[in-house]
């Protein structure tokens, strides 16, 4: 009895000694976050008691703060934020549980859920013990989802992580998609990259994936959500990296993203390469019927070809520790890419008479792109709101492209050519200060410069010029934040150094979230953004494809603005997080491509204008359900309601007003069988959406793959697309109306069961430090055509 005396004796006295270092260690934050838990066994599920908790800094030299559990198991302290942390939780009889945490600025709490213990044993050589994290958290009106070992197993690159996030999916042209739009603000710890960058990241890099649906004033005009990234530490002193291999099992069928990333680090200068590629080889078919709803004149166009489709990009930077209060930063990319159709090409014209029109279609393709930029950040004091930071980077892009047609009857050559070209300098100043616990400012000015032509038109030769500066607010309450600014955009166009066009764009966004019990959230949001014509919008270059169809851009084109009103509900309960969110978006100037009959002469002209609007209203759900302790499901699901409403330009052209609902899923299914074997399902489909002549549709996508961890670094895996299904349609167009009927199609031709197989190695050794800011900036420079 008196020996037990003693046990609780000491307990009492060491529980009281961790509780004295946790108080004198939090003071010393402004902004202390609310660390709970729970501790159990693994194997029993039994609550573990008097557990002892201590966390690190980055020296691990001494705990900065310590509690003990109490007798059910469960913990709670405050421990400081903005800084990376190491949590170590033990006790008798278990096997230490260590893991990193980021406690962000401004987060008031994290709960790890369930931590659970593994008993130690003497006869196993060696013990990985992994607590299952939270799903999600709330914060700053974001919900962040944390990235667990099922879905690590599940994912080899960024982009295959990303796409397992619920509302996230990406497309048969592995582009990113969030809740329906493909204008998303992509950010890596603080700073802008694109989704080329994302496929170079190994998937275990990344820590959380934040979603916003009202990026803030500082942030592009063009967004109209954000995902923001936060990656696990990188090489300090050594190296680490990725190689990522995929492999067709057919030689005609071709589609592959390979990459590698290797990063060095010693002492304060961190370098870095890495390289990501697309190749997608098909057999595609391209039909487009155009006809008078009387039938009595009709333009049916038809094209067979193999497409070349790759696109090679080669990172690299530098970062400079100066001090501890300046960075430097050094990026740069080189992108060569090209994408060619080369068949055969038939037209039927029905009207007056019958002709059918034959040739053989040829590519000449070839674009280049570079970018480098230099990024300074100065930390004004330890706080890290508090900063002012310097980005200048210069964009440069170049092509060369042709199509020609040979008449297969007469050898008749139909030509077409262009070289268009892009310069752009940029330079962004932030300015970020927490003027108290509660309240953070942050205010800027942006300024960028760009040139644009096309080296076998004259007349296509533009200079434009914008700058802009925002001002944003944030409060943070116990229950409560609100995020509030504006931006103002200002752009001149010119053409041969006269004004032809200008823009003044004023984008207000506010986003309000509130918690009103611990696992519940609202949130109110709204913003608005601005959407820029891209260069071949802009390239008036006539292309012609058939004696009966012709293609060009168009110079006077206005930036399209689109408004997004949302409220949103969510609800995390264990391991599950449900979201819904009741949306309204409305595009105002919506840029389309507009095609119209000159009956004298027998041609159909496909050119883009600002048609009218677009406006959509409806219910999204989202959620991450954890079915079984190793299967999980995430997905999001719309039923929205759409209408059209020509503007002028349109109603020139007799474009009917239209209405009609829509239904969008994106679904993703991961299991893990034991032996470190993890198969992966992902299905996506959506109903036809409006534009304002017709609607766009593309057909059913689902994938399914099998990877395995092989051990060592290794992980090998085996993935089929769209099995079963023979044809793809990828891109599709429908339209009735009194003036012109049309339909467009475009359709992959597969095998039975088109497989890929890939292999991935991950090495690392040395120290690790915390990743850099690099700018990136994605740019719509030539249309992409094909898949």
């Amino acid at each position: 009895m008196k020996k037990t005396t003693n046990i609780k004796a000491v307990i009492v006295v060491f529980t009281i000694a961790l509780c004295i270092l946790h108080v004198s260690n939090v003071q010393g934050s402004k902004n202390p976050v609310f660390l709970s838990g729970k501790i159990t066994d693994m194997h029993s599920g039994m609550v573990v008691p008097f557990a002892n908790l201590a966390i690190y800094g980055h020296d691990h030299s001494k705990p900065l703060l310590g509690v003990s559990a109490d007798a059910e198991g469960s913990f709670g302290l405050y421990i400081p934020s903005g800084d990376t942390l190491r949590l170590w939780i033990s006790a008798m009889g278990y096997i230490t549980h260590k893991q990193i945490m980021f406690p962000a600025t401004g987060q008031k709490a994290m709960m790890l859920g369930e931590v659970m213990l593994s008993p130690h044993s003497y006869s196993l050589d060696e013990v990985m013990v992994e607590a299952e994290r939270l799903r999600a958290v709330m914060g700053d009106g974001t919900i962040t989802y944390l990235v667990n070992k099922n879905m690590l197993d599940a994912a080899t690159t960024g982009t295959d992580l990303l796409s397992l996030i619920p509302g996230v999916h990406r497309n048969i042209l592995n582009e990113l998609v969030v809740n329906g739009s493909q204008e998303v603000l992509i950010m890596v710890n603080g700073m802008v990259r694109d989704r080329q960058y994302i496929q170079q990241i190994k998937a275990s890099m990344i820590d959380r994936i934040e979603l916003g649906h009202a990026p803030a004033a500082n942030h592009d005009g063009q967004s109209v959500a954000m995902l923001h990234i936060t990656l696990t530490e990188e090489c300090n002193k050594g190296v680490d990296g990725h190689i990522f291999l995929e492999s067709p099992a057919s030689g005609t069928q071709i589609y592959a993203f390979p990459s590698y990333s290797i990063r060095y680090g010693s002492g304060k200068v961190s370098l870095f390469t890495s390289y990501n590629g697309e190749v997608s080889f098909f057999e595609i078919v391209e039909s487009d019927l155009r006809q008078q709803p009387d039938k009595q004149f009709s333009v049916n166009d038809r094209q067979e070809v193999y497409q070349k489709y790759w696109s090679h990009r080669f990172h690299a930077g530098a970062d400079f520790a100066i001090n501890k209060k300046n960075h430097i930063h050094l990026y740069t990319f080189y992108n060569p890419f090209s994408q060619r159709h080369d068949g055969t090409a038939v037209t039927e014209l029905t009207g007056a008479e019958h002709t059918t029109w034959m040739a053989d279609k040829k590519d000449k393709d070839m674009n280049h792109l570079f970018q480098y930029s230099v990024f300074f950040k100065h930390q004004i004091n330890e706080e890290p709101d508090n900063y002012i930071s310097l980005d200048i980077h210069r964009h440069l892009y170049s092509g060369s492209n042709s199509i020609t047609y040979i008449n297969q009857l007469n050898g008749h050559i139909n030509h077409n050519e262009s070289q268009p070209w892009q310069q752009r300098i940029g330079s962004k100043f932030d300015y970020s200060r927490a003027l108290s616990k509660y309240f953070l400012l942050q205010a800027g000015f942006i300024a960028q410069s760009r040139q644009l032509g096309d080296k076998t038109q004259d007349d296509f030769d533009f200079a434009e010029k914008s700058g802009g500066a925002y001002c944003t607010f944030r409060i943070n309450n116990k229950n409560w934040t609100l995020q509030t600014g504006v931006r103002y955009e200002l752009t001149i166009l010119n053409q041969a150094f006269e004004r032809i066009n200008s823009t003044k764009a004023l984008l207000p966004s506010f986003s309000w979230q509130y918690r009103f019990q611990q696992n519940q959230f609202i949130q109110l949001g709204y913003r608005k953004s601005i959407r820029y014509p891209a260069i071949y919008h802009l390239n008036p270059n006539v292309y012609r494809h058939s004696p009966h169809s012709i293609e060009s851009g168009n110079p006077m084109l206005n930036p399209a603005s689109r408004q997004n009103i949302y409220a949103e509900y969510t609800k995390r309960f264990e391991h599950h997080v449900v979201v819904a969110r009741l949306f309204y978006s409305h595009i105002s100037d919506a840029i389309g491509q507009l095609t119209t009959l000159d009956q004298n002469q027998q041609v159909l002209l496909t050119r883009p204008g600002n048609l009218g609007d677009i406006s959509s209203i409806g219910l999204r759900t989202n959620a991450s359900l954890r079915l079984t302790r190793n299967t999980n499901l995430s997905g999001s699901v719309a039923l929205m309601h759409m209408a059209t409403r020509p503007g002028s330009h349109g109603k020139e052209h007799q474009l009917p007003r239209q209405a009609k609902p829509a239904f969008e899923t994106s679904l993703a299914l991961y299991t893990n069988f034991g032996h470190d074997l993890t198969l992966s399902i992902m299905l996506q489909h959506a109903s036809p959406e409006l534009l304002l002549q017709g609607e766009s549709y593309s057909g059913t996508m689902y994938m399914v793959s099998l990877d395995k961890i092989m051990g060592h670094g290794f992980k090998a895996g085996i993935v089929s697309v769209l099995p079963f299904s023979n044809t793809f349609t990828y891109q599709g167009f429908s339209s009735q109306h009194d003036a012109l009927d049309q339909k467009r199609e475009g359709r992959i031709q597969l095998t039975a069961v088109p497989v890929w197989f890939r292999l991935s190695y991950q090495f690392s050794s040395g120290k690790s430090r915390s990743d850099s800011h690099r700018h990136i900036e994605e740019t719509d420079v030539s249309s992409r055509r094909g898949f």
